[in-house]
């Protein structure tokens, strides 16, 4: 499997730990539930539109031992909390995946903080694997993806987003072009095949009550 990124605008926001904790929580919502995403484009032939099924992240939701990580800006040098380390908290709501980050005491985890509170942070991106999706046209004749099944890998606060690759998504969707191509033609093959096997027998009954 191989990684995607998206990007969500979003409010994130930060506050004191509870009492008798220390340190500033990060918290926010790491993934919105099937909303459309802006039109994600590689090329002029190849552009869609993006929706996340509320139930795509549910195994690693349900497993305490699937890893996730907080990162600043994709920065796998630096992590800023873990969930198995109980640093990092995820929850599924109604209309997407919420965090809480609670990031120790550091240079890294300071400038983030300030980054926050100065309005700097546009947003997040999540860091994720499909194993499971489902290609359709909406009513405008748009390409759209809906994420059935997948792996959530790391969360990021970031400045500014980077671009979407979207090269597995391409390959996803030639691939799901590709099956339906394939049952299309044996679809079509086997309604030659009925048209041929009834013309033949109607030419052999013919043949025989003019034999008659």
């Amino acid at each position: 499997m191989n990684k995607e990124i998206r990007f969500f605008k979003n409010r994130i926001s930060v506050r004191s730990a509870e009492t008798g904790q220390t340190g500033r929580v990060i918290e926010g919502r790491a993934i919105p539930f099937d909303s459309p995403s802006l039109p994600i484009c590689e090329d002029e032939d190849f552009t869609f539109i993006e929706y996340i099924n509320k139930d795509a992240f549910n195994r690693a939701l349900e497993n305490p031992n699937a890893e996730v990580m907080f990162l600043y800006s994709h920065d796998w040098d630096s992590p800023l909390a873990r969930r198995t380390a109980g640093r990092l908290k995820i929850e599924k709501r109604e209309d997407g995946i919420y965090f809480e980050a609670t990031p120790p005491d550091t240079t890294r985890a300071q400038d983030l903080i300030k980054d926050i509170e100065a309005g700097n942070i546009q947003g997040n991106s999540f860091g994720f694997c499909i194993t499971k999706d489902r290609w359709f046209k909406n009513k405008d004749g748009v390409n759209c993806r809906e994420v059935l099944e997948a792996e959530l890998l790391e969360i990021s606060p970031v400045v500014m987003p980077a671009y979407p690759d979207t090269t597995l998504a391409k390959r996803s969707f030639n691939l799901a072009n590709s099956a339906k191509k394939k049952t299309r033609r044996q679809k079509l093959n086997n309604e030659l095949d009925y048209l041929e096997r009834k013309i033949r027998s109607q030419k052999f009954h013919k043949k025989q009550s003019t034999k008659g």
